[in-house]
């Protein structure tokens, strides 16, 4: 190991042979002052980046087109940098010092070294402080979360408008999720902000992610076993999360954190160990506004909205100036000057954020499942927390704000503003959302799916899938004792449940053709040397197309949905279920037999033996530098591929290549770990290196692991 610099007597930062930087310290204060120092020193260009996009500053700052307009328009009217001096008081003073040490840390880097892009391009950095890491907090637990949540809302309005009969739509949207749904109500509601097909383009959350904790009877060390492998988007350099060693005295925590955030997100310290996946929880609603003359109807009462107006600046142009309409029901989507009907929106945890880091902070020292359940459940953004301990105990925890709603709603559908019995009446406690401990089966799973059942409180009305925690249920079960290596071996597991139940009802219209033959012989698994995948999907969307184009009555808006957002990507399970049904009002009268012959003979039958290809031909793509976006010509290294990408959207290693807003994403394990309690530390690697420096060696260090599926020790 080699000391790169001490900033205070009873501080090191050192950097491991892997690259990772340990943080040594004596005291709390200065081990964060150190991690703050070792994130603006491996990962500040990514901060920066991070926090000029969050304040809305785009425009200002980076590129001055329309594109980045829209962005910083979103940011701005999100307003999650407003109100979070209110949270930062409620910080009790020790934590608060802790946050300010991060900060001060940070400072103390950026003061001796400004990112060399940052000085090419003139973009000054300004002090970080407290209510920065606020804000990263909030945008990292919304986007892609609780923003596709927001967004599927939006579809449903614009399915009701698209005059949809409702009979379908509870075909689509089964159970009670639509009880008590305002038809005629919605068909007055203007939408001004249309997920079809105008999206924000740009994103990155923690959909598709798997975790998993193992109770000693079914390892073979005899001790608890937990895994993490957080889905995000993987085509860009540096890497969402960056790993550290932090140790003060005798308590050490190892793990990662996502940059321009203090402490460890997860991982492990000496005692527990904790990964996350996202909750699906909808912590999300829309309001029917009655609007005129800049205020709302509410309880036989017009009131008057909150005007918030923002002066974006702009390098090439003149500045923007939008004013934003605000009240109790969240940010109004259009204009009240106008007489109508429009949406407002309210998202739990945009006001939220010091609990969170009360809480974060006591992960150093927790020494048990039960108290990090009761640490981690009391965080205001919705995760699904898979926790393991040094005594054998696992244990599953939901976290986040979940609204207590009006009797009988879903959240799934849009309220009636104009009641006040439809708003909000508080949150549930922590004890209340789904969670378990010591189940008998010995394990917890969770990979985005519907978790309800640990509860009385149904937080979920619109999980992923069930595919991937079915085949990983059915790989834990199938071996008697678990390891690190079948860990892994899971890991890089690409069977798909999703083309097994298709397969199944598929297999009887196929015909002689190349392509059936190839379904015939397929595994189920999506290898990128494989054909199999490359004709299933070939079906797959063309059965969608098929049976959704009644979606709109313009097959634009569906294509959009289809191969530019994140809609079919995220939401595939709700699809599904219509898809595999034996009969179906979207079948327009025909079986599903009926329907899947036509689609197989019309467009995946007449493929020849040359025109079919393998997966890699489709799912694949290249590593781009997060701020010149494939710009810089390849060869001066910043970015890296063009390589192929295993696994499907419904594997355990889940691998899709897609389009958003015209640019090219991609949902894959980022980052995974592994901790068995027989030993210290971790087994991890990530998708990338330690470092943003273009010229530094840990810049790429990792991407051969990855792809090799070898895992480094910390």
């Amino acid at each position: 190991m080699k000391t790169t610099m001490v900033y205070r007597e009873s501080l090191e930062v050192q950097r491991l042979e892997s690259g990772v930087l340990e943080v040594k310290a004596q005291n709390e204060e200065d081990l964060y002052f150190g991690q703050g120092y070792g994130n603006a020193m491996d990962r500040g260009m990514q901060m920066i980046l991070t926090r000029i996009l969050a304040q809305g500053r785009a425009t200002e700052l980076l590129q001055d087109d329309e594109d980045m307009l829209g962005i910083d328009i979103f940011f701005r009217k999100m307003n999650w940098k407003g109100k979070v001096k209110e949270q930062i008081e409620k910080l009790s003073v020790e934590t608060l010092k802790k946050l300010q040490a991060w900060c001060d840390g940070v400072n103390c880097y950026f003061k001796q070294h400004i990112p060399w892009e940052m000085r090419a391009l003139r973009i000054p950095v300004d002090p970080w402080c407290p209510e920065d890491c606020l804000l990263f907090l909030r945008v990292i637990s919304y986007i892609s979360l609780q923003q596709t949540q927001a967004e599927m809302e939006r579809v449903l309005v614009q399915l009701v408008q698209a005059q949809v009969p409702l009979e379908y739509l509870k075909e689509l949207f089964p159970g009670s999720l639509l009880d008590g749904i305002p038809m005629d109500l919605i068909q007055k509601v203007t939408v001004s902000e249309k997920v079809i097909p105008d999206m924000i383009p740009w994103k990155e959350g923690f959909y598709s992610s798997n975790n998993w904790a193992l109770s000693p009877f079914r390892t073979e060390s005899g001790k608890a076993l937990l895994s993490n492998d957080p889905h995000l988007e993987g085509n860009r350099f540096p890497n969402v999360w960056q790993e550290f060693s932090l140790r003060c005295k005798d308590r050490y925590a190892i793990g990662s954190t996502i940059p321009g955030l203090p402490g460890i997100l997860v991982g492990r310290n000496n005692d527990v160990a904790w990964g996350a996946t996202y909750a699906c929880m909808d912590s999300c609603d829309s309001w029917i506004e009655e609007c005129k003359e800049k205020k709302y109807f509410k309880d036989e009462k017009w009131h008057s909205f909150q005007e918030r107006t923002e002066i974006i600046k702009r390098k090439k142009h003149p500045d923007h100036s939008i004013t934003f309409y605000e009240n109790e029901h969240g940010i109004l989507d259009g204009n009240p000057q106008e007489e109508g009907f429009y949406l407002s929106t309210l998202w739990s945890g945009a006001n939220a954020g010091a609990e969170s880091f009360e809480n974060l902070f006591k992960t150093l020292h927790i020494k048990n499942v039960s108290d990090m359940m009761e640490a981690l459940g009391k965080g205001e953004f919705p995760f699904s927390w898979a926790i393991a301990d040094a005594f054998g105990n696992i244990g599953y925890q939901m976290s986040g704000l979940l609204p207590k709603r009006h009797s009988g709603s879903s959240g799934l559908i849009p309220l009636d503003g104009r009641k006040s019995e439809m708003d909000w009446k508080g949150f549930y406690e922590y004890t209340e959302l789904p969670r378990t401990y010591n189940p008998p089966c010995g394990y917890v799973i969770s990979s985005n799916n519907d978790l309800n059942s640990l509860s009385q409180t149904p937080a979920i009305n619109l999980p992923i899938d069930h595919y991937r925690i079915l085949r990983i249920q059915e790989l834990i079960e199938k071996k008697q004792k678990h390891s690190p290596t079948t860990t892994k071996e899971l890991h890089y597991d690409t069977y798909s449940y999703q083309a097994k139940a298709y397969m199944e009802k598929l297999l009887p219209v196929l015909d002689d053709s190349p392509a059936a033959k190839i379904l015939k012989e397929w595994n189920l698994c999506y290898d990128p040397e494989q054909k199999g995948p490359w004709v299933f999907e070939k079906f797959y969307k063309s059965l969608i197309r098929e049976v959704f184009y009644k979606i709109s009555p313009d097959k634009k808006a569906l294509e959009f949905l289809l191969q530019k957002s994140s809609i079919f990507i995220v939401f595939y399970g709700q699809f599904d279920h219509i898809l595999l049904q034996e009969k179906s009002l979207w079948f327009d009268g025909k079986s599903r037999e009926e329907i899947f012959a036509l689609v197989w003979k019309r467009d995946v039958s007449p493929f020849t033996e040359s025109e079919i290809l393998p997966w890699k031909a489709q799912n694949h793509f290249t590593m781009k530098n997060i701020l010149f976006q494939g710009k810089i010509p390849k060869c001066f290294g910043f970015d890296y591929g063009d390589f192929a990408l295993p696994g499907g959207r419904a594997s355990i290693f889940q691998g899709q290549v897609f389009e958003i807003g015209n640019r090219l994403c991609s949902y894959l394990p980022s980052m995974r770990f592994i901790v068995d309690f027989s030993k210290d530390g971790l087994e991890s690697h990530l998708l990338g290196g330690p470092s943003d420096r273009r010229f530094s060696k840990w810049y790429k260090s990792e991407i051969e692991l990855w792809k090799n599926k070898i895992y480094k020790q910390l």
